[in-house]
């Protein structure tokens, strides 16, 4: 026992003074000392994170709930719905957003579009999601509709969701993760004519990411050029015959490796910088 309280007490000694050298002012080193007397399974964590006034500390309860093994369990699921849509501070709902991504579970789904559709459920206890939150749920979605985790049934509600935010939202990155999001979508017309109009973007993070997805969608590639894809559209009598497959100029055999090479630093300065503007 005796032994015990020496390393809690030692434990408790270095992490002050780790604090201390750090520089924490008075009110961050009681937060981190509560934090670390306050340790707690899981199981408890859920009452902190759905409690504590300190936005921080619940965010960190959020973490150890969304990482241990207990995320899959029912009742982490409830409590990380309940936290995401209706927590006031927006990095605990983001949190709790992954969270949800992480366990991998269709019931993960519903939140993440009653969050991105609040306006939508006016009977619900829902925060407005402010870009942040947007974002994050927007991400996850696609990533739940990549892995194929996405309900048949919540299927037309995901393709509505993402093809109106890829449309009409004013974040990049929002628009850019449901364009990502949309390449789950084969064979469906609507999203096709939707990737090419989203070639006319004013960013061209959200330009390269559709162009990404229409080349799954049909295995072709046409360098961003929405009209040079609009006329291939219209040639086709099955655009996605070659749905899944790499686009001929960009197999091996038919780009040399210094032409490839080229392709991609331009591809990066594109994205750092953005297009050059002809003067």
């Amino acid at each position: 026992m005796r032994c015990n309280q020496a390393s809690a007490v030692a434990a408790v000694g270095c992490l002050l003074c780790v604090a201390l050298v750090a520089g924490c002012g008075q009110k961050q080193l009681d937060k981190t000392v509560k934090s670390w007397f306050n340790r707690k399974p899981p199981g408890q964590q859920m009452f902190v994170a759905l409690q504590e006034e300190d936005p921080d500390l619940r965010r960190q309860a959020v973490l150890v709930i969304a990482k241990s093994d207990s995320s899959a369990q029912q009742w982490a699921i409830k409590a990380l719905d309940t936290i995401a849509r209706t927590d006031p501070n927006s990095q605990v709902r983001c949190a709790a957003i992954r969270g949800l991504g992480r366990s991998g579970l269709p019931e993960a789904v519903q939140p993440l579009l009653m969050i991105l559709n609040w306006s939508d459920y006016p009977d619900e206890v829902l925060y407005p999601p402010d870009h942040d939150v947007r974002w994050d749920a927007v991400a996850v979605l696609s990533s739940l509709c990549g892995w194929g985790l996405v309900p048949d049934q919540q299927l037309p509600q995901v393709r509505q969701t993402l093809l109106r935010l890829l449309r009409g939202d004013d974040s990049r990155n929002v628009r850019l993760e449901a364009a990502r999001g949309l390449a789950c979508f084969g064979r469906d017309r609507h999203v096709l004519d939707a990737l090419i109009a989203a070639l006319n973007d004013p960013d061209f993070a959200v330009v390269y990411q559709a162009e990404q997805s229409l080349m799954s969608l049909t295995g072709m590639t046409l360098d961003h050029d929405s009209a040079a894809w609009l006329a291939w559209r219209d040639k086709q009598e099955d655009p996605f015959a070659r749905a899944g497959q790499v686009p001929e100029s960009l197999q091996p055999q038919q780009r040399a490796w210094w032409t490839k090479s080229l392709a991609a630093v331009r591809r990066v300065v594109i994205l750092w910088q953005g297009e050059r503007k002809e003067q």
